[in-house]
């Protein structure tokens, strides 16, 4: 990314940002749209909640507010899936987006349970510094929080995308290494970000949910999945196995009727089919594409949106309803009991 003195001069270029300045996002956008760029933002604007977890809800807002023009495509974690098009949380291509699919039309019913998890294990050893460029994750200072905003944003947006708003929270957080040793000043330090978090969420639907996040689940490197159950059906996608969505029908769509019990079980819908999302633009039935297509589905879709007049999604108001809920969880887990949300 370029310095944030020179973004000012850009115009109306179209932008693509990363994580080279994490803690500055705020900077970074309101130079932007003064500048009036559009921006398309992979990875950050969402699970760093707009601005940057450090700088919370509040001045989130503020930013919402001030800069209505901004709106950066999803982020992409999906390949196949993790939201709406691209990497993260945008990253729903194939995967995710099957499954929101299904959901409109209506194999999966009213719903009852939503349950995520997103694990992974590379933060387990005592050796491991905190801060610096490589891992600022691990600096309260900089990322604000740990596997809540880094992980578990993608998950709630996901899951609010998916199932609708989240309205209630109880949690509980869990620093195992209290001091580390900071890459920059070279001594050790406290602590202060989350290694775990789960949580307990109230759906406006009346459903239920369960969120898990860890850096401490040895053997797990990237485990991302989410499943959805509802009255007539469910769905479930693994990260890991991107090209997949598993799908559970218990009542036939056409005829309303119950799936005969002898033809009941999950299925595995390989997604690469051309009436799956994105897959008419690449190879044939049976291809699949891999996690750097995603990015490239976000980058169209943000294109697209310019060329429309159709902002691409997720934009930075979704990326503030997942800050508040970011939020509620960490005051919860710091509280002991349950917390309103205040997503709409």
């Amino acid at each position: 990314m370029l310095p944030a003195h020179e973004l000012a001069q850009l115009g109306d270029d179209v932008l693509r940002g990363d994580h080279a300045a994490p803690d500055r996002i705020g900077e970074v956008a309101g130079l932007l749209e003064r500048a009036g760029a559009r921006v398309a933002e992979e990875d950050g604007a969402l699970h760093r909640g707009i601005v940057g977890l450090a700088h919370g809800r509040a001045e989130a807002a503020d930013e919402v507010d001030m800069r209505p023009r901004l709106e950066p495509d999803a982020l992409q974690q999906r390949a196949g899936g993790e939201r709406r098009a691209g990497d993260d949380v945008g990253l729903l291509d194939r995967g995710f987006e099957v499954a929101r699919h299904r959901h409109d039309e209506g194999r999966v019913g009213k719903a009852f349970h939503y349950r995520a998890a997103y694990l992974q294990d590379w933060t387990i050893s005592a050796d491991v510094p905190q801060g610096g460029a490589a891992l600022w994750r691990l600096d309260v200072n900089v990322a604000g929080s740990g596997v809540t905003g880094d992980l578990l944003a993608h998950s709630i947006d996901t899951a609010m995308w998916l199932n609708g708003p989240i309205t209630r929270v109880v949690a509980k957080t869990q620093t195992f290494i209290k001091e580390r040793k900071h890459a920059v000043t070279g001594k050790v330090e406290p602590v202060g970000i989350d290694d775990a978090c789960m949580f307990l969420a109230e759906f406006a639907n009346g459903s239920m949910g369960t969120f898990e996040s860890s850096r401490y689940a040895r053997g797990r490197k990237n485990y991302n999945t989410f499943e959805l159950n509802g009255a007539d059906g469910s769905v479930y996608f693994d990260l890991e196995e991107p090209e997949y969505l598993q799908f559970f029908e218990y009542t036939q769509q056409q005829s309303g009727k119950k799936t005969e019990s002898h033809l009941t079980g999950w299925r595995k819908i390989h997604t690469t089919n051309s009436e799956h999302p994105y897959m008419d633009r690449y190879w044939v039935p049976g291809t699949t594409i891999g996690y750097e297509h995603t990015f490239l589905n976000a980058l169209a879709d943000f294109v697209m949106g310019i060329e429309s007049g159709k902002p691409a999604q997720p934009d930075f108001r979704n990326a503030l309803q997942t800050q508040r809920v970011c939020d509620a969880a960490l005051e919860s887990a710091r509280a002991g009991k349950w917390l309103d949300t205040g997503v709409d």
